[in-house]
């Protein structure tokens, strides 16, 4: 039905049956009919021309040479999947950082806290310290017993969060399938990854 309130049916042939983000393409004829028949111009094609063009090459080399080709030579737009790539890793680097900001902040804020902790720890603690320094222990040996101990409530914590977060990263890698999967979205990498280097 158009826009002007007429309708017209148009009949095609099936070719075939395909799975994604394109379940149905008609050949040329039957576009450039259902155009002509839409805009009300049956010489849609001599007056308008072609509204896009797509170029297959061998390797995606030949394309970017096509593509500066198409584009500085004939004057035309292009993009090939490199421009569509290069485009996401942008957008990847700039989440990257932005997300490694957040990280940071929070690392110096969680780093306040634990000082804070262990000089709480100092002061309620200073009858322990005065008993050792009477036994004979040197402040080097304090201070390393306190190190020691703030390292290793780190080093618990670290460990913990980190298997929760991997934990927690699994439960919603497989939430976000499931509904990719519900809206037929052949996407089945994983989102959140806790590689080993972390």
């Amino acid at each position: 039905t158009a826009p002007r309130g007429e309708q017209q049916t148009f009949d095609t042939s099936v070719v075939g049956v395909s799975e994604g983000f394109n379940p149905a393409q008609l050949v040329n004829a039957d576009k450039l009919a259902i155009k002509e028949w839409w805009y009300n111009d049956p010489n849609i094609l001599e007056t308008d021309g072609y509204s896009a063009a797509i170029v297959h090459t061998d390797s995606l080399n030949s394309a970017t040479v096509v593509s500066r080709t198409i584009q500085n030579d004939m004057g035309f737009d292009s993009a090939t999947l490199q421009t569509f790539l290069d485009q996401v890793n942008r957008i990847c680097s700039i989440l990257q950082v932005m997300l490694s900001s957040i990280g940071l902040l929070a690392l110096f804020v969680a780093s306040i806290g634990i000082v804070n902790t262990m000089i709480m720890a100092i002061y309620e603690r200073t009858r322990e310290i005065g008993i050792l320094k009477a036994l004979g222990s040197t402040n080097g040996e304090i201070l390393r017993m306190f190190m020691i101990e703030a390292g290793l409530i780190g080093l618990l914590g670290g460990i913990v969060v980190v298997i929760l977060g991997w934990g927690l990263g699994i439960i919603l890698n497989a939430v976000i399938r499931n509904y990719f999967k519900s809206q037929q979205v052949p996407i089945d990498d994983p989102f959140f990854v806790v590689k080993p280097e972390l």
